[in-house]
């Protein structure tokens, strides 16, 4: 009857461990396909929005690089004659509203970079992210720090981006 007990304990202990195991992989893995498929339709709901931003930050023409992480009405900018205003203030209530709604919606941050501009949806402590991206320029020439993966969306010059330091590092 002991032997019973060990051997149930043991098969529930190994099942904890492994169950924890493939759970653990997978969030550090990140969305699987099934996941990116669901990402699609999250894009087609976000579409207006994510059009909203572009246009904003397309419309900023001295700025290299903008970063909104917020919903305080503020952005980092780097202009292209280098300054940096950390605290640049967003006076759009149309543009405020729609950080509003897609930071409600998820998303992390909102950046231009370049002719890059890319919506951060999902991201881990490891240095994984991945999101909606648009390239402003039109050439699918995507400026993501640690790119790793793209896949293109049915809409012009968007695509769905994973961004992974540890992943690109072992790449290059």
């Amino acid at each position: 009857m002991k032997d019973m007990k060990k051997k149930t304990i043991i098969i529930i202990v190994i099942s904890i461990i492994l169950v924890t195991a493939i759970c653990f992989v997978r969030w550090y893995n990140g969305p699987t396909r099934a996941v990116e498929i669901f990402e699609d339709e999250i894009f087609e709901k976000d579409y207006r929005e994510l059009v909203k931003m572009v246009e904003f930050m397309e419309s900023l023409v001295d700025v290299q690089d903008a970063y909104i992480d917020s919903t305080d009405g503020t952005m980092l900018v780097h202009y292209k004659d280098d300054r940096i205003v950390k605290d640049a203030e967003i006076s759009d209530e149309d543009v405020l509203s729609t950080v509003s709604v897609l930071m409600k919606k998820g998303y992390f941050n909102i950046t231009k970079h370049g002719s890059t501009i890319y919506f951060e949806r999902w991201r881990n402590q490891f240095g994984c992210s991945k999101g909606f991206v648009f390239s402003a320029d039109g050439t699918g020439e995507l400026d993501i720090q640690f790119l790793i993966g793209r896949m293109e969306l049915d809409k012009t010059d968007w695509y769905y981006y994973v961004s992974d330091y540890e992943k690109w590092r072992a790449m290059n």
